[in-house]
């Protein structure tokens, strides 16, 4: 076995109802913590994702707030700060430097203009992985079973880059996605 259910110590993407989550930031942290896990990463989305309630920077700076809080007053968890930075078309995230830069964990998605051709999306998300702030590019192929086709995209070019920069690549285990072939 390459993984135990016990070798997995937190979650790194998750979202709360500060963006389109079903649960508060402590009920996500008590639910995580009796779970075993030792950390959560809370990545609501960005501004470019205003459809799933976004956060814009002031209202990400007060999650910040309540995040400090919560590690205040929680034990055996500890909730860490991120977000789900959307990758837009011109291959950046969409937060700017001097706020990614202060996240413990950024994941990187496509979001919108899903219809590009394969050499402009594997452009566009290679070129993001050029940010030094990028930890993660989450649901890699954005495939939403019978609902929406995965992107047009060069894989191998992404998982390359991606083991040269160190960035992860979300295996989203939600049954309406399965986006990564195996």
């Amino acid at each position: 076995d390459l993984l135990a259910p016990e070798d997995i110590k937190g979650l790194v993407h998750s979202h709360s109802t500060w963006s389109d989550g079903n649960a508060s930031l402590e009920q996500m942290a008590i639910a995580a913590r009796e779970a075993g896990y030792q950390y959560l990463t809370v990545t609501d989305h960005s501004p470019t994702a205003f459809y799933a309630g976004g956060l814009s920077i002031e209202a990400l700076q007060r999650q910040w707030d309540e995040i400090d809080a919560l590690n205040e007053k929680l034990q055996g968890i500890t909730l860490l700060k991120g977000t789900e930075s959307d990758i837009v078309a011109a291959g950046t995230l969409d937060y700017p430097d001097r706020v990614l830069k202060r996240l413990d964990v950024v994941v990187g998605s496509v979001h919108a203009r899903h219809r590009m051709d394969e050499a402009q999306m594997t452009k566009r998300i290679l070129d993001a992985m050029d940010s030094p702030y990028l930890h993660v590019l989450g649901h890699l192929t954005g495939r939403l079973l019978l609902s929406r086709p995965p992107i047009p995209l060069r894989v191998e070019e992404v998982f390359h880059k991606a083991a040269r920069r160190g960035i992860a690549l979300e295996v989203n285990g939600s049954p309406h996605r399965l986006d990564i072939k195996a």
